[in-house]
């Protein structure tokens, strides 16, 4: 339902150009970050993302880096949460936040590493 929802997005110009930036690895995690900030849950920006990509509006070079900025925009719960805590509690978010950002990093790194020779399986 949700995917049918988005197909008419394909046929946006302004949208569709909006989309192609999102290729670039930085504004997609951006995208992602912020979106996920705004709505507070992860799970809704990738089941969103899942959804725009079986429509056919996005691609996996944009799906991946809005999924990424996801997993550290989820943060911002803890982040809001802590703001009236104690030092122990906000060190513990900082180390939150490094390690999905350290995390997000790794899986770049990996990202990167050709599989099969950067050649498709052949079926």
């Amino acid at each position: 339902m949700m995917s049918g929802s988005l197909e008419p997005l394909r046929h946006s110009p302004l949208f569709m150009r909006a989309m192609i930036g999102i290729e670039e690895p930085i504004l997609g995690n951006l995208v992602g970050l912020v979106f996920t900030m705004i709505i507070q849950s992860s799970g809704a920006t990738t089941g969103l993302v899942i959804a725009m990509a079986i429509a056919g509006t996005i691609n996996l070079a944009q799906a991946v880096p809005i999924n990424l900025g996801a997993s550290i925009g989820t943060c911002i719960t803890a982040i809001v949460g802590s703001l009236s805590l104690n030092r122990e509690v906000k060190r513990s978010v900082y180390i939150h936040v490094v390690l999905q950002t350290i995390g997000v990093l790794i899986a770049y790194i990996l990202l990167m590493i050709p599989v099969n020779g950067g050649q498709l399986p052949a079926h």
